[in-house]
């Protein structure tokens, strides 16, 4: 009673019952096996040219099950990737050299262009300088002895060098001494800045409370901090903390120690590094001085022809609250331009490099009045003297970040009828650093919304000039200018680890920046890695961080396992709602269906296959 149709689209075949009512039916359910010498083997149960059991709807619903569960992977593996958008510039996308192969040494490992460029963070965490007591008969060596090495503005006043900008770095080579000293004084430039009771508290007392900081008073005593490294080892912090005062009546008070315990019959190298940025007074530096005998060395050049690199922003360039944590407020001690991004870059690149970074600036606006415009302070030698100009041709960058307009924004009412008004400042800026650095990569790297609109509208308005000159020129108008850029840094996924006090970023902040801008200059400038025969501070790296001991970074400049973690799952978060609504779909097709379309996938595929070669 029961027959079975054979008709072609047929999904089953098509049964009918005719038997009557009572009639006990039997149905062999027996799957013979077919012979045929043309065909070979048929498939049990059907017969030759007959469809696969599966039809197009099936088949259909069954390939978008198995590419929303392959798009679902593709997210999942995509959220534990460090991926940077860049709006206006991607790393590799050929508008700049790319001559060599990435190189591999046993500090840094070659990468494929596009991708991260491992860079190590230094020994940054202050270290006691040593007591000892310098030799009245020792070796003096002059701050404007032609055997040192200075980099970073700075000024020079008859046998002594003033600096205020952040990462004023001075070198000495030298032997036969076990202990060296510095003459370090303030330049005491108070009048220049707004260090006054009067404006400092009441505005520091609001920040203060704002920020909810617990670790010290709400007007903070300012002062410069250095770095000394001796043969790339951290080996003292010294504090410029001495007024002038004190030291006109005991003048040894401006004699420090800053590193003891030396191989006498070694040949060292000597690294001061300014850490502080140029609203802090200014250091006066006198000379150093070693034991009776000493010899003093020409001082190699740690840095590679060509290679120079100017960063010009605010406080974050500096490394302002760099070595704090949440609850910390402003403090010299907390500030350290050693673990800037922007000397994280030159020290990896062996580049050259000028930090004209200022707290609070601004390019028309700012909270303080010693701040802004930037433009004006840009162009002078040191900070705090409106009388010093800079000679740019001294130091003719070859590329120059910028990152400056953060605080602007934060001091207006309405910012869209500011913005005019930034975009034509920000276009004087940028025409002035194009005026001193003809041939140079500028690459503007904020991070902030309104930084980054401001940076677009300024951007525009500079090609508009250019063009305009170019018409006046009675030339053919385009964009004269293809060496400017504007990179994204992206900084919203950081675990609170990455940041210092007062929202900044840490060393590991820090870090970061760097790794997201180096492939740009590597991409754009051609520059390779190598190993400095002359040893760095950036090149041996910090066994400790904020009491974490064994830091666990790879070979990529990955910081902590912990961190990453918590990075990757913060990505994946972003992507849930996509996941979910994907998921929602696809069970939805299955419970309509009343059928789990995934092994239909696999079946349909491979009956179709089948079908497609004849096999059926």
């Amino acid at each position: 009673g029961l027959k079975a149709s054979t008709r072609r689209g047929d999904m089953y075949g098509s049964f009918d019952r005719h038997g009557r009512e009572g009639e006990e039916v039997h149905l062999d359910l027996t799957e013979p096996e077919t012979q045929d010498s043309d065909q070979g083997v048929l498939s049990p149960a059907f017969g030759r040219r007959q469809t696969p059991p599966i039809n197009l709807a099936n088949l259909v619903l069954g390939i978008a099950s198995g590419l929303s569960i392959l798009t679902i992977g593709v997210l999942v593996y995509a959220g534990t990737e460090n991926h940077v958008r860049i709006p206006f510039y991607s790393p590799g996308n050929g508008r700049g050299s790319t001559n060599g192969n990435p190189d591999t040494h046993r500090h840094t490992q070659g990468i494929p262009q596009g991708r991260m460029i491992p860079i190590e963070l230094p020994e940054y965490t202050s270290v006691e300088p040593p007591k000892v007591s310098y030799p009245t008969d020792g070796e003096f060596v002059t701050a404007v002895n032609d055997k040192l090495g200075v980099h970073g503005r700075h000024a020079k006043s008859g046998k002594k060098i003033i600096a205020d900008w952040s990462a004023t770095r001075i070198f000495l080579e030298f032997s036969g001494s076990t202990n060296v000293w510095a003459d370090l004084r303030s330049a005491n430039l108070t009048k220049y800045y707004s260090q006054k009771e009067e404006f400092w508290c009441p505005h520091y007392a609001k920040l203060y409370q704002r920020l909810n900081a617990t670790n010290s008073a709400y007007c903070p005593y300012w002062f410069d901090v250095w770095d000394a490294y001796v043969d790339g080892k951290h080996t003292g912090t010294i504090r410029v903390d001495v007024s002038n005062e004190e030291i006109k009546k005991d003048p040894a008070k401006a004699i420090r120690a800053i590193a003891s315990g030396l191989s006498k019959d070694q040949k060292h190298t000597l690294m001061l590094f300014k850490r502080t940025g140029p609203k802090k007074g200014g250091t006066i530096f006198g000379g150093f001085i070693l034991a009776k005998g000493a010899k003093i060395h020409q001082a190699n050049n740690p840095y590679r022809p060509n290679r120079r690199i100017e960063i010009l922003g605010a406080s974050e360039e500096n490394g302002e609250c760099a070595l704090g944590v949440k609850s910390d407020f402003y403090s010299s001690l907390l500030e350290s331009s050693v673990v800037s991004y922007g000397a994280l870059l030159g020290e990896h690149f062996q580049a050259d490099y000028h930090l004209t970074a200022m707290g609070s600036e601004g390019i028309v606006l700012a909270s303080k009045p010693d701040s802004a415009p930037y433009l004006k302070y840009y162009k002078r030698t040191l900070y705090a003297d409106a009388e010093s100009s800079w000679n740019f041709t001294s130091f003719e960058a070859d590329l120059v970040l910028v990152a400056n307009g953060i605080t602007d924004w934060g001091n207006v009412n309405n910012q869209t009828k500011f913005l005019p008004t930034f975009a034509e400042k920000f276009a004087d800026l940028l025409e002035f650093v194009r005026e001193q650095y003809p041939h140079a990569w500028i690459v503007m790297v904020p991070w902030k919304e309104n930084q980054i609109n401001g940076m677009k509208a300024g951007m525009e308005v500079y090609h508009a000039r250019s063009k305009q000159s170019i018409l006046n020129a009675a030339s053919v108008p385009q964009n004269t200018d293809d060496r400017i850029l504007l990179q994204v840094l992206k900084q919203e996924n950081w675990p609170q680890i990455y940041r210092g006090c007062a929202n900044h970023p840490g060393p590991l902040g820090h870090l970061n920046y760097a790794l997201q801008i180096a492939p740009t200059i590597k991409d754009l400038l051609g520059w390779e890695v190598e190993y400095p025969d002359t040893p760095s501070f950036l090149h041996h790296p910090i066994s400790s961080l904020r009491g974490k001991s064994n830091l666990n970074k790879n070979s990529a400049g990955e910081p902590l396992e912990d961190e990453q973690n918590d990075s990757t799952r913060s990505s994946l978060l972003n992507k849930l709602p996509l996941v979910v609504v994907l998921l929602t779909a696809f069970c939805g097709c299955c419970c309509l269906h009343g059928v789990c379309f995934i092994p239909h996938f696999f079946l349909a595929l491979w009956h179709q296959i089948l079908f497609i070669l004849g096999l059926h």
